[in-house]
């Protein structure tokens, strides 16, 4: 009988991958809308807002297996550490995203994959090809070029301090959503999160409330959607992909928003855009090939005559 693993496991690795590309161009649908809301909205409407609609979106569209996933909420205790790292990580990346400069900004987020591949050995005892960390170096060198973090003012302490936090928080939730994820549904895990960030961002909004006017609204329902839609699509991406290899996934964020930028505004790229990207992209087709090479089915075992 001929081995059909092969094709099968390549399938689903380039699945995987095609469920975190989407992601990110979602996060970054997100992420553009809701550091324009930081400024004006208190970090804690914002996550809490964006987890509600999250969460009555998990009901409208899960049904009974949305219900069924809320009765599962007294067994998850496991999942509690994975959602606070997550809920640490957006309130520091927010509080950053309003005093920090949008380079150095970007330059903290795009630690959290470097990060991750290095918890992932220890952790999820995953081991990391030595081709996975050229393509993480190589799409980190690409952001560098690309936004230049180094060519400007130093940044606050405080506000440069938040964005690593955030970066090593999201790297410890990305490890602990690689050991978790096969144990529970999409639902189950998009429910508890949505509850875990509504409920913990309530507690300070009591204080800081400020009414909305209609555009914050809408912007606010872009956010919602685009972080469930991301969600959904990273949870999926991670089934299917290791965490080393997601990192330089992440990197292509930075060629959507300049792809969306390019789109809605007309910005045209820069010189360093351009030569940052070709690294970026040049990383994400190395992850792919040693994911497609790991992938190949082994010889088949020789048949002996009985």
């Amino acid at each position: 009988m001929s081995r059909r693993a092969g094709p099968v496991a390549r399938s689903h690795v380039l699945v995987g991958f095609g469920y975190a590309f989407g992601a990110y161009l979602l996060y970054a649908v997100g992420d553009a809308a809701a550091k324009w809301l930081v400024g004006s909205l208190p970090i804690w409407q914002v996550l809490f807002l964006r987890s509600v609609l999250g969460l009555l979106l998990c009901l409208a569209l899960g049904g009974r297996a949305a219900v069924r996933a809320l009765a599962q909420l007294p067994r998850s205790g496991h999942l509690i550490g994975m959602n606070l790292a997550n809920f640490g990580g957006w309130v520091a990346y927010y509080a950053a995203a309003v005093s920090l400069p949008l380079p150095q900004l970007y330059t903290s987020y795009y630690l959290s994959p470097i990060l991750a591949a290095l918890l992932a050995g220890p952790m999820l005892r995953e081991r990391i090809a030595p081709l996975h960390w050229i393509a993480a170096a190589l799409g980190f060198l690409g952001v560098l070029i690309t936004i230049s973090p180094f060519g400007g003012t130093a940044p606050a302490l405080l506000p440069a301090l938040l964005g690593v936090g955030a970066a090593a928080l999201w790297a410890l939730s990305a490890v602990l959503y690689r050991r978790n994820v096969h144990g529970n549904s999409n639902l189950e895990l998009l429910v508890f999160s949505n509850i875990t960030i509504g409920g913990l961002s309530a507690i300070p909004l009591a204080f800081t409330w400020q009414p909305l006017d209609l555009h914050q609204g809408a912007i606010l329902l872009v956010v919602g959607v685009a972080a469930l839609g991301a969600h959904f699509l990273y949870i999926n991406g991670v089934r299917r992909v290791a965490v080393g290899a997601m990192a330089p996934v992440v990197f292509f964020s930075l060629i959507w928003s300049a792809l969306l930028g390019y789109l809605i505004w007309g910005d045209v790229p820069s010189h360093s855009l351009m030569e940052g990207g070709a690294c970026i992209l040049l990383a994400g087709l190395v992850v792919v090939a040693v994911q497609w090479r790991d992938s190949r089915p082994g010889p088949s075992p020789s048949r002996t005559a009985p």
